[in-house]
């Protein structure tokens, strides 16, 4: 997913806290935690994450991948 299509996604939930400006790690964060998930996309340690049924793994773990 794009830094835009994550700011649309967030925008079409009502999320208002998110710009622009955010980061796609910050927008992603905030879908999470405004829809009950844990927000922990890209948190430290989720090279071994065991969520294989959550929305953001791949992209997840791609975001860590090109951070190391």
């Amino acid at each position: 997913m794009t830094h835009q299509q994550a700011l649309r996604q967030a925008h079409k939930l009502g999320i208002t806290t998110v710009s622009h400006t955010s980061s796609k790690v910050q927008i992603i964060r905030a879908i999470q935690a405004f829809t009950g998930k844990p927000d922990c996309f890209a948190c430290d340690g989720r090279g071994s994450c065991t969520k294989t049924n959550c929305e953001w793994r791949n992209d997840c773990q791609n975001h860590l991948s090109i951070k190391r």
